[in-house]
């Protein structure tokens, strides 16, 4: 049987021109409809990798079934033949009912409990999807073009899909290795240079428990950022989600970030409270985690001139140059900085991390790796959310990069520390250069610019 070409009609022309600018909702269909078209059921009936077409060009001959985002349904119905009687699937919201609708159309039936063929391996297959499209943007970004078809990619994501439905675990391992090698092989052509993510999760007490156990759940590192206040409470009221954390701590997954027990603003604290909050604050990480912080992160209360100096005494190797809650911080020019003042200094990650929380942050990405290629010695990227609130589509990214380096390597801040040694550029502060932990007004507030 010759291939059914599955295509997912998007609001651009080609890629060169795609829409990295939507808003939440919009980003959020957009990747639902392209992550659907690539559930293995999908692929291995149409025997191909899905394509893309525009919703502002006639619709592609070739095409037996193909999926148009609801945003965009008025754009295609514009160029839509009324008499064009191929199974279009048009104002479905969803991944996984954009999925079975597509499957549906090319004859594929479902289990008596609703499960489509290979759907165990699904989210594998998006993850993949989300990798390709990611891969060619980046690549269009940095002004090449990758060739897919050249490296056997398309042959081994047929494969993978058809292992899938057949129950063969090994065979879909196995041929979803082969695809990301092909598309690392694509990478290598426009950036042969090593990349480094970061991963932050953030903890507060609406967030502890469950919910921080799942995020720190991940196939890659991840920094957990929290004061002495929020892991005590965690070993108070749950003692088991405490246990799971110290787990994750001790096998190097997570990296503690941390130090002082509260968030109240440095510039309101006397040289002693400050000293005081980090001893209350590295003993609850000790007591209750079993660790102490090498690594300095605060969600707020600001920064300060003299926190080189403290943090060098205290025995941190690295600390991360962001506040969480809007405050900014002087731009140090750089994502890896080595922050001085008195005589000591510390290496810190500056990149302003990215809300892991939306759809859009993800839809973007590859303009920001893109900018971050273009402009850093050594390129780096942070993500950040609370726990429990990172979307659907920072779990594929994490997922990407357990079968992959091609976003990035995924490592703890001490680890990007140590692999981007003499990367970092010397960053010193007045006190004076520092915004206000508490503006003056609502305005000046309101004009601070968002960490994430």
């Amino acid at each position: 049987m010759p291939p059914r070409p599955v295509s997912v009609f998007l609001p651009c022309h080609t890629l060169d021109d795609f829409p990295t600018w939507l808003d939440e909702a919009e980003a959020e269909a957009l990747l639902a409809a392209w992550t659907a078209a690539w559930h293995p059921a999908v692929i291995a009936a149409a025997e191909c990798r899905p394509s893309h077409t525009s919703v502002d060009l006639p619709q592609p001959a070739d095409a037996v079934i193909g999926i148009v985002p609801p945003f965009c349904d008025e754009r295609f119905a514009v160029q839509g033949d009324a008499a064009d009687a191929r199974g279009w699937v048009r104002g479905t919201e969803g991944l996984e009912a954009s999925a079975d609708a597509l499957a549906r159309g090319l004859g594929v039936a479902a289990d008596a409990t609703g499960v489509l063929p290979g759907s165990a391996s699904a989210e594998d297959f998006y993850a993949l999807g989300l990798a390709t499209l990611l891969a060619d943007l980046l690549a269009r970004r940095m002004r090449s073009e990758p060739d897919f078809a050249e490296t056997g990619f398309d042959e081994a994501v047929v494969a993978a899909a058809q292992a899938a439905v057949a129950g063969d675990d090994e065979g879909v391992q196995r041929s979803l290795a082969e695809a990301y090698s092909c598309l690392e092989a694509t990478r290598a052509r426009y950036y042969p240079v090593e990349s480094w993510v970061i991963d932050l999760v953030l903890a507060a007490a609406s967030t502890s428990g469950p919910n921080l156990v799942n995020a720190l759940t991940s196939p890659v590192p991840a920094g957990l950022v929290a004061t002495g206040a929020t892991i005590r409470r965690l070993a108070e009221h749950g003692p088991d989600a405490a246990a799971a954390v110290r787990d994750a701590i001790q096998s190097g997954r997570v990296e503690a970030c941390g130090g002082r027990d509260d968030e109240r603003p440095l510039d309101a604290c006397a040289p002693e409270e400050i000293a005081a909050s980090f001893a209350r604050g590295r003993a609850a990480w000790h007591d209750h985690l079993g660790t102490l912080p090498t690594c300095y992160a605060a969600i707020s209360g600001g920064a300060s001139a003299i926190m080189p100096q403290l943090l060098a005494g205290l025995g941190y190797t690295s600390s991360i140059w962001s506040l969480f809650d809007g405050t900014p911080l002087p731009d140090p020019g750089g994502s890896r900085i080595r922050q001085e003042s008195g005589g000591r200094g510390i290496e810190a990650m500056a990149r302003s991390p990215l809300d892991s929380s939306k759809a859009a942050t993800v839809l973007g990405l590859a303009e920001t790796l893109g900018d971050a290629f273009d402009h850093d010695h050594t390129a780096v990227i942070a993500f950040a959310s609370y726990a429990g609130t990172a979307s659907r589509w920072h779990t594929l990214l994490r997922r990407i990069a357990s079968h992959s380096t091609l976003l990035g390597g995924f490592v703890t801040p001490s680890t990007l520390v140590e692999r981007s040694a003499g990367a970092s550029i010397t960053a010193t502060f007045e006190p004076d250069a520092f915004w206000p932990t508490q503006p003056p007004t609502q305005d000046s507030g309101t004009a601070a610019a968002e960490v994430i």
